[in-house]
C-alpha cells in the first residue's frame, strides 16, 4: 500500500545578504516579523546548548537592550549549511529551516508558523527534506 503524501505545512522566507562591515545578515525579502539583521553567534564551549548539538545561535540585533530573537542552530545534515532552529511569538513555537550559502555570505530562513516537531530526529530530518526538496 502506497503512503499517503504529506502536505507541506505553510511557511514565510525570509532572504538575508552578509553585509562585511558590520557582519549582521540584512534582509532583503519577507515580511516585517523578522527582524531586518542578524547575526551568527558561536555556542561557548561548555553551555548546555552544546550538549545539545546547538553549533551556534542565530540573533537578532539588540534594540532598546531587547532581542527580539534568538534561537539555537542544530545543524541538519553534516558537510551542509542547513539548521533547524525555533522561535516563540505570542505563546506558539515556530520551527524554522535555515540555509547558508557556502560562503557564508547568504543566509534564507523559513518559518513555519504553529508548526513544530517536538521530538529532535523527526524535526531535523523533516527540516532538511524541506530544505533539499525547495533549494535543490
Amino acid at each position: 500500500m502506497a503512503k499517503a503524501k504529506t502536505k507541506t505545512p505553510n511557511f514565510d522566507r525570509y532572504d538575508y545578504a552578509r553585509q562585511s562591515a558590520t557582519d549582521y545578515f540584512v534582509k532583503k525579502q519577507g515580511d516585517s516579523r523578522l527582524p531586518d539583521e542578524l547575526r551568527i553567534e558561536p555556542v561557548r564551549e561548555n553551555s548546555k546548548y552544546k550538549l545539545a548539538g546547538v553549533t551556534e545561535f542565530l540573533c537578532s540585533r539588540q534594540k532598546l537592550g531587547i532581542t527580539a530573537l534568538k534561537t539555537g542552530l542544530q545543524q541538519v545534515c553534516y558537510g551542509r549549511f542547513f539548521f533547524s532552529g525555533d522561535m516563540l511569538e505570542s505563546g506558539k513555537k515556530h520551527l524554522l529551516a535555515i540555509a547558508m550559502s557556502k560562503d557564508k555570505n547568504l543566509l534564507v530562513v523559513f518559518v513555519f508558523r504553529g508548526f513544530y516537531k517536538h521530538f529532535t530526529r523527526e524535526r531535523l530530518k523533516f527540516v532538511n527534506d524541506f530544505l533539499n526538496k525547495t533549494l535543490l
